[in-house]
Order: structure tokens, then C-alpha cells, then sequence
């Protein structure tokens, strides 16, 4: 869903693996069927550059770049990698590539979406106990006789 939001071509979602330390590739979006399982050992890759840094990393021409990795049925373009993690557990990193550059509101969504995750709960502080209950007759729509 979140590659229809970021209007991305492609999307690969790398789940982490903590036994043998790897980001695997275990659902794509617009990539050949045959498109084999992706895998990055620890360091390996901007995925894990991500990771570190706990926040989006965005790269507007990946041909250009040097530090992409490459891997069959991903075409060129603009990507944005956005880590999926709790303050204690590394969950994966979700890859969305698109024709045009992601901009800084496409980073600020990406993060809106990660902050989102399954097996996470965030509150707000003004609505952290859910909906406030007004007895019958008080509260914002009462109206004085």
C-alpha cells in the first residue's frame, strides 16, 4: 500500500532476518516474477546505511550512484529506502523506486508511514486514551436551552 501512496514503480520490502543477520527480499511490487530472493549481510548497501541512521535516505538518480546495489528487474530511476524498526527491534526496510526524485514530503511520509508499523503503538498526547466521552447533553455540541 505504501508503494500507491509514494506513487512508486517498484517496491521491494526486505525482511530482517536476525538469525543469519540479513535484510531478504520477501515482497516486491513491480518486479519480473522470476526476480530472485535479494539478501544484504549487515553493512552491505544503503539499506543498511538506513538502518544506521534511523532515518530515510533518499537518492534521486540510481544509476548515478555508486553506493546502490544493483539486482535484476529494478530499473532506473529514484529511490527512497525507509527503515521499518522499534527503538529495540529491527523489523526490515522498505524500498519504493520511481521515475522521479522523492522529495523531502515523501521522506516525511515515508517516516509517517514506518512510524505506523505493525506490532508499534503510538498516542498522541492529546488523544493517547482514545476519544474523549462527553456525558449526554455536555460537552462541544451542546447547545443552552
Amino acid at each position: 500500500m505504501s508503494h500507491v501512496v509514494l506513487n512508486a514503480r517498484q517496491a521491494i520490502y526486505l525482511s530482517y532476518d536476525p538469525a543469519s543477520d540479513t535484510l531478504n527480499s520477501t515482497t516486491t511490487h513491480g518486479l519480473p516474477s522470476q526476480t530472485p530472493v535479494h539478501s544484504q549481510r549487515r553493512g552491505q548497501g544503503l539499506s543498511w546505511a538506513a538502518i544506521a541512521a534511523r532515518d530515510v535516505i533518499r537518492v534521486n538518480n540510481m544509476d548515478a550512484d555508486q553506493r546502490i546495489l544493483r539486482v535484476d528487474g529494478v530499473g532506473g530511476g529514484a529511490c527512497l529506502i525507509a527503515p521499518l524498526q522499534t527503538p529495540d527491534r529491527l523489523l526490515g526496510v522498505l524500498v519504493v523506486i520511481r521515475s522521479h526524485p522523492f522529495g523531502e514530503n515523501d521522506a516525511q511520509l515515508a517516516r509517517t508511514l514506518a512510524d505506523r508499523r505493525p506490532g508499534t503503538r503510538r498516542t498522541h498526547p492529546r488523544h493517547g486514551r482514545g476519544p474523549r466521552r462527553h456525558p449526554r447533553g455536555a460537552g462541544p455540541r451542546a447547545r443552552s436551552p
